[in-house]
């Protein structure tokens, strides 16, 4: 019994995963894409389910040339340009890739029960914490590789507009991600009230 309640705490885990990327499936297994800043509705052919969980992780794909820059040897202004690059380059594959699906006019009320969720809203939450948690993260790591190897700032060179790209990026990142957080959090008081 324990098998068969650890199994389905796993399809359940797997599910709220597959929700938190706005995805969702009916009972019919048709694929349902819920845009999070416009708020349309498509419905999704199995081979663009992929792209859609890879939008997804575009934040955690743009850190990890920051992440390494520290690591390795390299001045950080490639790595930071490689960082915002591969950034807006998810944005505009997802654009390209969402401007050839067609938007669909209604949802199935259970597609749309497990959108307005509260435990979706909370995992949302954590997710979109831990992102937020990374970008300061990686911040912090530039920072400190900045003092560590005694980078001056008020000095033009490759170096520091490296670091203030770096820095400025992800900034934006971060600001976009809080943004939403609050929206999730709103969402989770107007649940409770």
């Amino acid at each position: 019994m324990a098998k068969k309640d650890n199994k389905q705490t796993k399809e359940e885990k797997a599910l709220l995963q597959q929700q938190r990327a706005h995805i969702f499936k009916d009972r019919k297994k048709r694929i349902f894409y819920i845009e999070p800043k416009k708020g349309t509705y498509y419905r999704l052919n199995p081979q663009d389910e992929g792209s859609i969980y890879l939008y997804d992780s575009k934040v955690l794909f743009s850190m990890l040339p920051l992440t390494l820059s520290v690591v390795l040897p390299f001045d950080i202004v490639y790595p930071a340009v490689v960082a915002v690059l591969i950034y807006f380059g998810f944005e505009v594959f997802y654009q390209l890739k969402i401007k050839n699906i067609n938007p669909t006019n209604t949802l199935p009320q259970e597609v749309m029960d497990a959108y307005i969720s509260e435990p979706l809203a909370k995992s949302r939450k954590t997710d979109l914490g831990l992102k937020f948690m990374m970008v300061v993260l990686v911040v912090l790591l530039i920072l400190s590789h900045m003092v560590e190897n005694k980078i001056a700032m008020d000095v033009f060179n490759i170096k520091s507009v490296g670091i203030y790209l770096a820095v400025m990026f992800e900034v934006y990142v971060g600001v976009d991600l809080l943004i939403t957080y609050r929206k999730v959090l709103d969402h989770i008081r107007k649940l409770k009230a």
